[in-house]
């Protein structure tokens, strides 16, 4: 919905709220996931509030070192007194608490605030909210909630409950309010979730996911967040791909036995299960389907007419340099399985990614590598699908 990048400099029209919400937003846990060693430096570095305020500083810093920093930081140059000049606030919202999920063997801790069920913050932080700017509201999942160990197997792909009241609440408070507040999502986690409530709100302006960042996570996002590199000042693009297909609570009802279709790993569509992933689902629950990832420039892809082999050209129209990634997709034979499980006939046999400068174009060449065969044949593919980063396909 173009709403980002977030802008933080100002000049006549004052300080800039920026508010930091939610159960995980100085989590440290959260930020790292699992299979992680110490951190090599301060934690207050690590999580995303700290990581972002870290950013903010860098970025002082180096104004009053250079007052022409500020000019990379406009594509159309900056109006002269223009500052960094943000008030940055935080709030949980709400708090975990212990929850016996699996029996008296296994509880989440208190140290967990994934749950959210303590709503004692909650309307402070929707009020929070619509007095705000921006609002970074940071839900999601900590190795509490998933994981290999005991209590690590979800029961679904939603939010816990305790979140998604708090997400509704600060989105009421704005509606109520009027105030023109810009609400970015950043969802935390190692694997999928069902955001398909939320991906149609029109009371959301971005969706950003985060997944398990490490300790320079909460920098990271920062500088995806704000769109440059504070450091040298150069822009920063979204330019990621999601690596897994993103389903809706109602693809499990799909299953032959719906309260076991989590345990059901077969990919391929049988008479039991609808198959999983880009090549062997078709079905209509697809919140986000793999490949899918958004840019802050809007690209404009051109199939060129008449040659051998296909070529299209990419054009950057905007005022920064960007990045593109272009997946490509072949057509499979079909069958897959000793038990003839069928696919849809699509394989991703390549990808390209380009850094394409400002106001440019990038022609390309596709072809299929060869080390994605057909799985039937063996054969090299040919090229024939590409994929947009809406997640929509092109033929060739």
């Amino acid at each position: 919905r173009m709403a980002l990048p977030l802008s933080v400099t100002s000049a006549v029209l004052g300080r800039k709220k920026i508010s930091f919400i939610g159960p995980l937003i100085d989590s440290v846990d959260a930020v790292q996931g699992n299979y992680r060693g110490p951190v090599s430096y301060g934690q207050d570095d690590v999580t995303l509030y700290w990581g972002f305020k870290a950013v903010l500083d860098d970025m002082k810093r180096k104004l009053q070192e250079n007052p022409e920093y500020l000019f990379a930081l406009d594509d159309t140059g900056t109006i002269p007194g223009v500052t960094v000049d943000v008030e940055l606030r935080k709030m949980h919202g709400c708090e975990g608490a212990s929850y016996n999920r699996y029996g008296d063997n296994y509880l989440l801790t208190p140290s967990s605030n994934v749950l959210c069920d303590d709503d004692s913050q909650m309307q402070a932080a929707a009020e929070l909210a619509a007095a705000s700017d921006d609002v970074v509201l940071v839900v999601g999942m900590d190795t509490t909630w998933e994981g290999e160990q005991p209590t690590g197997d979800r029961l679904d792909i939603l939010l816990p409950p305790g979140q998604v009241k708090l997400i509704d609440a600060v989105l009421s408070r704005i509606e109520k309010s009027g105030a023109k507040v810009l609400v970015h999502l950043v969802v935390i986690g190692g694997s999928a979730l069902d955001l398909s409530s939320y991906e149609h709100d029109d009371r959301i302006s971005s969706i950003v996911w985060a997944g398990y960042p490490s300790q320079a996570g909460g920098r990271a996002l920062a500088n995806l967040l704000l769109g440059i590199d504070p450091l040298t000042a150069a822009p920063i693009d979204f330019s990621g791909r999601l690596t897994t297909t993103w389903y809706s609570q109602s693809y499990f009802s799909e299953f032959a036995d719906p309260e076991h279709s989590l345990l059901d790993m077969r990919m391929t569509k049988t008479s039991t299960s609808p198959g999983r992933g880009y090549r062997y689902y078709s079905g209509p629950n697809v919140v986000y389907p793999f490949g899918h990832g958004l840019t802050y420039t809007q690209f404009d892809v051109a199939i060129l007419p008449g040659t051998l082999s296909p070529q299209i050209t990419v054009t950057n129209p905007s005022k920064r340099k960007a990045s593109y990634v272009q997946l490509v997709y072949g057509e499979t034979q079909g069958k897959v399985s000793a038990s003839g499980g069928s696919s849809r006939h699509l394989q991703l046999c390549n990808f390209y990614r380009l850094e394409v400068e400002a106001q440019s174009d990038y022609t390309l060449q596709i072809e299929c590598d060869g080390a994605y065969p057909d799985p039937v044949s063996r054969e090299k593919l040919s090229p024939r699908h590409l994929q947009m980063p809406d997640g929509s396909l092109r033929k060739l």
